[in-house]
């Protein structure tokens, strides 16, 4: 038996871990190996409870910083990296860290484990002192209204929406009492309702509650604020996720020119704009623009935040995205992958950015006919979405999509309808008949029926995803082009030639305006044209779908603070690593929220 199974089982055997948080935001015990490991120890002993404690000082000084800042826990969680803990004595170290390398997952298991415990305790104190406050009947004051502004931000950036629009709920009125309809700090909580309704596919509600704390920046901060960019760039991202890219673009630019002149070009707040306008272009199929966007927001990133922030994640996320779409695929894994460390180890395994990733993981190897591998990641983020998002949301349709295109390249045709008819039923009910996302599965319905034989079925379908591509996206976008390429083929299956050339030549002339003519999409469109006039054997000839749906992680929205004197200035922007539903949707050809890739049937 070695000296790590007898220590584990002594902890077993007394059944109990004390933690003592102090200081809290970077605790001594986290930085002791000996100490980490006793944790790991109890976490991963069944029936060992483990308990967090704080002394009086520490949870009031948790407080406050919840009440300044709502990326306070996140960054507690951040610092957590087992492998920093030190001991006295050298040996012990190098026996720790031996033993945990041994284990399943290695350092990355020990973090993960520790920061769930962390994260589970921090939000059940944050939610505590709300009540707290409740009990000794403040409750009608402005002091209360801010903790429960950051308490509903501290729970919207782990993915809790519901729960956070509760708490902008409470926290509105005592402001409207207060301050009447045009308060400074009305527009706090209007501004971060309509993050959370975009985040749950609730476009309407997300712009009306944005409008109304735009009017209200704009009248008591002035044009030129950046709280006034903040509401511009969120006014973005809503109808990005409604796929009205050139809208989302307008606003984009807005805010990044209040931003520029405010922080300078090297801010994180000015890379969210970046971010933003990338996934904007990347979704107009712009690759080379949105690249040069991202590249400029990693940078800053990188510079000012490190390479294990949550921003920093979410642009190798979207750079990710970006190159899957080009056809550079072991790129795009490598971006992933990057990003993945990261949530994992801050947002922890079960959030909807880690989901999002394993959903653009499964794509990327869905791309490089790798199918069974893809299928696996996508159980990953659907198992995760159905319990943190729920069963009837658009990220949770894009993974029904995507499982749907891999069932339907392994032939398994029933299968793939199956899932495409879920995916559907949740895009029409959250996001309307004429969207991108719904577009997508009505094309990819038609795939997989033409792939079954069933021609008259399938022209239905790509007759609908064509004209709602061309009403939201346009002549000149991928999609569109995509949906040419099939209603050609399926022409061409039935022998009309003439009606597959027409199809055909405009696939071509769409591939070749919008994404060049070096793009394998490109060159396929062009040798299934030479083969249908008869001057070329066949090549696959097989249907389109619309690719996967991959997560944009997403545009950044601004978070609002919580109203009140702390509330937040742009530079406390929030990481929304969300797959913002919104973004699935945004972005459908990927959400964050998200661009679509065509892929050939093969």
């Amino acid at each position: 038996m070695t000296w790590s199974t007898t220590f584990k089982q002594s902890i077993a055997n007394i059944g109990h871990v004390l933690l003592v948080l102090m200081p809290w935001r970077d605790p001594v015990p986290l930085t002791r190996a000996w100490c980490l490991w006793e944790i790991f120890c109890g976490i991963s002993n069944e029936g060992t409870e483990v308990t967090i404690q704080l002394p009086n000082s520490e949870e009031q000084a948790l407080e406050n910083a919840i009440r300044s800042s709502y990326k306070a826990v996140t960054d507690t969680l951040v610092r957590v990296q087992a492998e920093r803990a030190d001991a006295f004595n050298p040996h012990d170290k190098h026996m720790i860290f031996t033993a945990i390398e041994s284990w399943a997952g290695g350092f990355s298991a020990v973090n993960q484990a520790v920061k769930d415990q962390l994260r589970a305790w921090c939000l059940q104190k944050a939610v505590g002192a709300v009540e707290a406050m409740r009990a000794r009947g403040e409750d009608s004051t402005v002091a209360f209204a801010g903790l429960c502004g950051h308490v509903g931000l501290v729970l919207y950036q782990f993915g809790e929406h519901d729960k956070a629009i509760a708490f902008y709920e409470t926290a509105l009125p005592i402001y409207l009492r207060t301050e009447g309809e045009k308060g400074r700090n009305v527009a706090a909580p209007y501004g971060n309702l309509g993050n959370a309704y975009c985040s749950k596919g609730e476009h309407d509600k997300a712009i009306a509650y944005h409008e109304k704390a735009l009017a209200i920046r704009v009248e008591t901060l002035g044009e030129k604020h950046p709280s006034t960019a903040d509401t511009y760039d969120n006014l973005g991202t809503v109808y990005a996720s409604k796929g009205e890219y050139d809208k989302a673009i307008a606003f984009y630019e807005k805010a990044l020119a209040i931003r520029v002149e405010a922080w300078g070009e090297k801010h994180p707040s000015t890379a969210d704009t970046y971010n933003n306008l990338s996934a904007a272009y990347r979704n107009k199929g712009e690759y080379d623009k949105a690249i040069e966007f991202y590249e400029k927001a990693l940078a800053v990133f990188v510079e000012t935040l490190g390479e294990k922030h949550l921003s920093t994640a979410t642009t190798y996320n979207n750079l990710g995205n970006t190159y899957d779409s080009k056809g550079e695929y072991d790129k795009a894994i490598a971006l992933y992958e990057k990003a993945l460390a990261v949530y994992v180890e801050t947002l922890g395994e079960k959030h909807p950015s880690t989901a999002a990733t394993y959903n653009n993981l499964g794509i990327a190897y869905f791309s490089k006919g790798e199918y069974d591998k893809a299928i696996a990641y996508y159980e990953k983020a659907l198992a995760i979405r159905v319990e943190t998002l729920g069963e009837t949301h658009p990220s949770t349709a894009s993974t029904y999509n995507n499982l749907g295109n891999t069932y339907d390249r392994k032939g398994e045709y029933d299968k793939a309808i199956a899932f495409y008819e879920k995916a559907l039923a949740i895009y029409v009910e959250t996001l309307g008949e004429k969207h991108p996302s719904t577009a997508m599965t009505y094309n990819n319905l038609g795939s997989a029926y033409n792939n079954k034989g069933e021609y008259d079925k399938a022209i239905a379908f790509y007759e609908k995803a064509l004209a709602a591509f061309v009403e939201t996206l346009g002549e000149k976008h991928p999609s569109t082009a995509m949906s040419y390429f099939n209603i050609g083929l399926l022409h061409d299956k039935r022998g009309d030639k003439e009606q597959a050339c027409a199809y055909m030549q405009r696939a071509l002339d769409g591939y070749t305006s919008t994404v060049g003519p070096d793009h394998p999409d490109t060159r396929d469109a062009e040798r299934e044209l030479r083969r249908i006039r008869g001057n070329d054997e066949p090549v696959d000839g097989g249907a389109r779908t619309g690719g996967a749906l991959g997560e944009e992680e997403n545009e950044q929205k601004q978070q609002e603070g919580s109203g009140g004197d702390d509330n937040m200035t742009s530079q406390d922007w929030a990481v929304l690593v969300l797959c913002c539903p919104c973004l699935v949707a945004a972005l459908p050809f990927l959400c964050i929220y998200s661009c679509v890739k065509s892929v050939c049937q093969k």
